[in-house]
């Protein structure tokens, strides 16, 4: 009987453990994008292969209803724009991809045979094919994968308009981060 009650306990504790640790990507009707399971302050845009991820989820919701083609009333009682603060890349490199070759005295070649899939600040990079390079004598050789992402930093200004010809100044409201995916290559590295 104990045995019965210990593994139904413990059938439960995985069921609710397992129920509540699976979370799946829902798509914004009206919109491109999906939330990331990952994190509730990231969308990805399906079509153009970008992530965006906020300071707020009230950012995120002005975002949203910004980008929808579905709008909620006729008469919007601000106006929102998106104005670009800087444009930078940020490059990382993945690990080791295959096991490590030692050359000996006469050298060797190294080869990945396939390729891979990595992420990179919630970016996936994807290879398609495999590569292969020489390593000098007497040296160990490895491949990675670098890939490098274009980051937009923009910030969200709105003002509000009072009807007919009466605007205010604009102001900010938040901000937010635009990845997307610029290259990868392959890295021999030796040592």
């Amino acid at each position: 009987m104990n045995k019965v009650k210990i593994f139904l306990s413990s059938l439960i504790i995985f069921l609710s453990l397992y129920s509540f640790n699976t979370v799946s990507a829902e798509n914004i009707p009206g919109t491109n994008f999906e939330t990331v399971s990952s994190s509730s302050l990231s969308l990805y845009d399906k079509v153009n292969n970008e992530l965006y991820e906020f300071e707020n989820e009230e950012i995120m919701s002005m975002f949203i209803e910004q980008q929808s083609s579905i709008k909620l009333r006729s008469y919007v009682p601000t106006e929102r724009r998106n104005v670009l603060v800087r444009t930078y890349n940020k490059v990382g490199q993945s690990g080791n991809l295959i096991t490590t070759v030692y050359a000996g005295p006469h050298g060797a070649t190294m080869t990945l045979t396939h390729g891979v899939s990595i992420a990179f600040e919630g970016v996936t990079s994807t290879t398609t094919e495999g590569r292969s390079y020489n390593i000098p004598a007497n040296k160990h050789g490895n491949i990675r994968l670098e890939t490098t992402i274009r980051c937009q930093e923009y910030k969200i200004e709105q003002r509000i308009n009072a009807g007919g010809n009466q605007v205010g100044p604009w102001q900010y409201a938040g901000s937010f981060t635009k990845k997307t995916f610029v290259s990868n290559r392959y890295i021999p590295v030796y040592w």
